[in-house]
């Protein structure tokens, strides 16, 4: 028998790894993801898979089949559809990109058929989300009945904006052990970044209201009731829809003309630091983000009166 060379013996690598399936591969780490507790992502990276076997009508799909070309005819076919946009088809590139770059680090798929290094993930400046600190104090002051919807909505709102943006899932995931020695301490579920927030007076009544009315499944606010992790995601996220409902409507109450949404508070809190000229690094780390270009997204879209002062500051020779 011939004796192979090195060259033969890549090749055939190389070859091998190609027949591996980029499905059961995701769907793999989709498992891994939930055992993790890390639900959110699970769903994005199972979601994926499935647009895609929708896509190649439920064929299977090879890591080598994910090449370019594959990638452009993903996008038209995402954008050919009604009500479609550039930032969906952006997020499903990130997680199709964050699947693919696992498969590399274990040895799933050689780096040489990286599809990535060629195709732009593009995406459009989204509306600006970010409201005025007199919209945030009319919220704050609108009155309810204690313990109705709206009570509750706008409770989650100011707690979002007053404990650093904090987001709707890890608010949900909050537990009344949390609360130690007048802080929040707790882990973000998107990033395991640990958050260890000081209750300030104005946070303190809001979560005195939830310690003394507690809800029966130990978690702090009234969201989450059921056992397993998957249920509780599922809870999470039908409170939310609830929650954003709930805020068009608080919107009408206080009549405030932007578009109210649970991001709304998020955006607010990065924006309004920013204005009280909190430094970036601070920023970023006080909304949990491990990249600055994260915090950088959130305040891309400065208004006109910001940087004419900025301009003014720093021509004032």
């Amino acid at each position: 028998m011939d004796r192979l060379t090195a060259k033969d013996i890549a090749d055939k690598i190389v070859n091998r790894k190609r027949l591996n399936s980029f499905y059961e591969f995701g769907l793999q780490k989709a498992e891994e993801l939930i055992r993790e507790k890390r639900i959110g992502t699970s769903r994005n990276y199972s979601g994926i898979i499935g647009r895609l076997k929708v896509f190649t009508n439920n064929r299977d799909l090879k890591f080598n089949e994910l090449n370019l070309e594959f990638l452009k005819r993903f996008e038209r076919h995402h954008l050919s559809k009604p009500g479609n946009t550039i930032n969906g088809i952006a997020s499903y590139m990130r997680t199709i990109k964050a699947i693919y770059n696992k498969g590399i680090k274990e040895g799933m798929v050689d780096e040489v058929l990286y599809s990535f290094k060629y195709y732009t993930i593009k995406t459009k400046p989204t509306e600006k989300r970010a409201i005025k600190i007199e919209n945030i104090k009319k919220i704050l002051e609108m009155k309810t009945e204690i313990g109705s919807n709206f009570f509750h909505y706008r409770n989650y709102f100011i707690l979002s904006y007053l404990m650093l943006g904090m987001s709707f899932i890890d608010m949900a995931f909050l537990k009344r052990d949390n609360i130690i020695d007048g802080r929040v301490k707790f882990q973000r579920r998107k990033t395991g970044k640990r958050y260890d927030i000081i209750i300030t007076n104005q946070i303190k009544p809001i979560i005195q209201y939830y310690l003394e009315n507690p809800n029966p499944s130990g978690f702090l606010l009234p969201i989450i009731y059921r056992d397993t992790i998957e249920l509780q995601y599922k809870d999470a996220q039908w409170e939310l829809r609830r929650y954003n409902v709930g805020l068009k409507e608080i919107a009408k109450k206080c009549g405030i003309e932007e578009r109210l949404t649970s991001y709304v508070s998020r955006h607010s809190f990065a924006t309004h630091a920013m204005f009280k000229k909190v430094p970036l690094e601070a920023i970023s780390a006080m909304m949990g983000h491990n990249k600055l270009s994260t915090t950088q997204i959130y305040l891309k879209s400065l208004p006109n009166n910001i940087l004419d002062s900025y301009q003014l500051e720093l021509n004032s020779l």
